[in-house]
């Protein structure tokens, strides 16, 4: 019921995958967000004070969500977040850096713990 707040950090590097990228959903909430946010791993906020979801890229140099746009793609009342993969493979093994758009379902982020 409360707006979310999602950005990227397309070069980051989660698990040790280099500028895999990751999205970062800050929760909407009733109450106000810390005046300060950490998002180093290890000193995030405590999850009673603010719920994050993060996304990780897949694997090293996908380097995911230069851009992005949210809407209800799927049509389930939700909106959903599009984003690019900057040199994501394709389909096909030919397909290599060639980059992807990738639909993430609104309905998951807002129901992962």
């Amino acid at each position: 019921g409360f707006p979310d707040l999602a950005f990227s950090s397309p070069h980051g590097s989660p698990y040790g995958r280099r500028e895999a990228g990751i999205i970062h959903v800050i929760h909407g909430q009733s109450g106000p967000w810390p005046a300060t946010i950490d998002l180093r791993w290890g000193l995030q906020p405590d999850p009673a004070d603010v719920r994050i979801t993060e996304v990780h890229g897949v694997k090293t140099d996908d380097v995911l969500c230069y851009s992005a746009d949210a809407a209800d793609y799927d049509g389930d009342g939700v909106d959903d977040l599009i984003v690019n993969e900057m040199l994501g493979d394709g389909i096909l093994p030919e397909d290599a850096n060639t980059g992807n758009l990738i639909v993430i379902s609104g309905t998951l982020i807002r129901d992962l713990p």
